[in-house]
């Protein structure tokens, strides 16, 4: 006669080891696919860098190319002298993923398809040495993956390629993201994005009704500040001390360049800093400082003292409230080409302040107080960003001009621009694309801003009018 009492406890053991067994399989899928989208990484950077050792590292010691109406079976080293030879007389500037990359792994876990598509922007070098015109492709091909010695090899590829026009280059979808959040007040007109890495909130600034809003993890969002609350005139720039716990936000009138519900005329052109308690909200202080004349705060970035560097736009400044003595200092700056100060934000080590202009990113030492722009190759545009974030030896910024997101990779030393991503460009959802922050190896961004669009003669929109607001993220990278 069966123990229905051990009959039972057999069925949850057997249940339990299934239900193991399960998620073993599934981790073991996981760790696949973040292997795969790591050799895609890896052949970018051996194209960016022409660095032909790093390319054939992913490829099987025989692979099948397929291309161009032809069929070949070609040698590792084959492939590594081809490219050895190709590489010596190229420039890449892009070779970036227009969709995240399709994987199809088998049930086995020992072979693998990954179908990519990638706009290739490649400069040839000349007779004389000098590389020549951008040229632009529009690649798409399938590489074949098989598991050798615990490792994904490349064992075939098949590739079409579609020949672009500069302006077709420009204008090629590159949709990277994915949605975070919507947010159904339409007139909010938002500029500034900060987050709270610990509660995992997003704060969005109001330019127009002159208030902050919180964004939960889940999606729902609350008034952090409501409409003029503690004096707030449009709320841009903000950043998260989360050493302190404080919300850093700029309060600015920007009269008709920047609409509010509740106009000022007699305080035009100025700008307030605002610090509030985290998570609570209550108003620690509000910073003004004493500058003559017409100015206005843009963005701003926090120390790890605790100081703020604040932007200012209209003089070609750049402030440091230092939390000692609670007074701007103005960082001594000249050079012809520090134009309008944008996104500033600071590397980790806190030895680097950088700087988004209209002429390109400065790095401005803070140890020596030296500054200089950053140097980069032919093809790189880090000209007119909107906002600036560092992150893991790169710099990520918002470029309105181009309809773009770009992620910058800098060199060891933090000077040099080695070469740039296009995270994201010609969305649908963007309607003037604002600033970002850094959250968990993602960039949330403001999709539409509808700073312009969203106003006729200075006066609103309908509500009927005015679009959704869209928060996008997508993933970072490292150096």
């Amino acid at each position: 006669m069966v123990n229905m009492k051990y009959f039972k406890y057999h069925c949850i053991l057997l249940g339990l080891l299934v239900s193991l067994g399960s998620c073993k399989v599934k981790q073991e899928k996981i760790y696949d696919v973040e292997e795969l989208i790591q050799s895609n990484e890896l052949q970018r950077l051996a194209h960016m860098e022409n660095n032909a050792q790093l390319l054939v590292d992913q490829i099987a010691d025989t692979m099948i190319s397929i291309s161009d109406g032809q069929i070949q079976k070609i040698s590792n080293q084959d492939i590594k002298k081809r490219f050895s030879n190709y590489f010596t007389n190229v420039q890449y500037t892009s070779w970036d993923d227009v969709q995240n990359p399709i994987i199809h792994l088998s049930e086995d876990g020992y072979t693998a398809s990954l179908y990519v598509q990638k706009l290739i922007d490649i400069q040839h070098r000349g007779q004389k040495g000098s590389f020549g015109e951008h040229e632009y492709t529009l690649f798409a091909w399938n590489a074949n993956y098989r598991k050798v010695n615990e490792q994904w090899k490349i064992i075939g590829n098949t590739s079409t390629r579609q020949k672009l026009s500069e302006e077709e280059a420009f204008e090629l979808p590159i949709n990277l993201s994915e949605k975070y959040a919507s947010i159904n007040e339409v007139d909010l007109i938002p500029e500034g994005v900060a987050y709270d890495h610990i509660s995992k909130t997003v704060f969005l600034s109001s330019t127009y009704k002159q208030k902050i809003i919180a964004i939960n993890s889940d999606g729902s969002y609350y008034d952090f500040k409501t409409e003029q609350e503690d004096g707030l005139w449009s709320t841009v720039g903000m950043e998260v001390d989360e050493k302190n716990k404080r919300l850093w936000v700029i309060s600015f009138n920007g009269g008709e360049a920047l609409p509010m519900k509740y106009p000022e005329p007699k305080t035009e052109w100025t700008a307030k800093l605002y610090v509030y308690q985290l998570p609570e909200g209550n108003l620690l202080n509000i910073f003004e400082p004493e500058i003559e004349g017409r100015y206005g705060f843009n963005d701003l970035c926090i120390d790890n003292n605790g100081g703020v560097y604040v932007s200012e736009s209209l003089n070609n400044k750049i402030y440091y409230l230092n939390p000692n003595s609670k007074s701007f200092e103005s960082l001594a700056i000249k050079d012809s080409l520090f134009v309008f100060p944008n996104g500033v934000t600071i590397s980790d080590d806190q030895n680097y302040l950088y700087i988004a202009t209209q002429n390109g990113i400065m790095q401005y030492n803070l140890n020596n107080k030296t500054y200089s722009f950053l140097k980069k190759s032919s093809g790189i545009v880090d000209i007119r960003i909107d906002g600036l974030a560092y992150y893991k030896g790169t710099l990520i910024g918002n470029q309105p001009f181009r309809n773009r997101i770009l992620e910058f990779s800098l060199d060891e030393k933090n000077q040099i621009i080695k070469h740039q991503r296009i995270l994201e460009a010609n969305n649908p959802h963007f309607n003037q694309p604002a600033t970002g922050e850094i959250a968990a190896g993602y960039f949330i961004y403001l999709a539409n801003a509808q700073m312009r669009s969203g106003f006729e003669n200075g006066v609103i929109k309908k509500l009927n009018q005015l679009d959704t607001i869209k928060l996008l993220k997508v993933k970072l990278h490292s150096r």
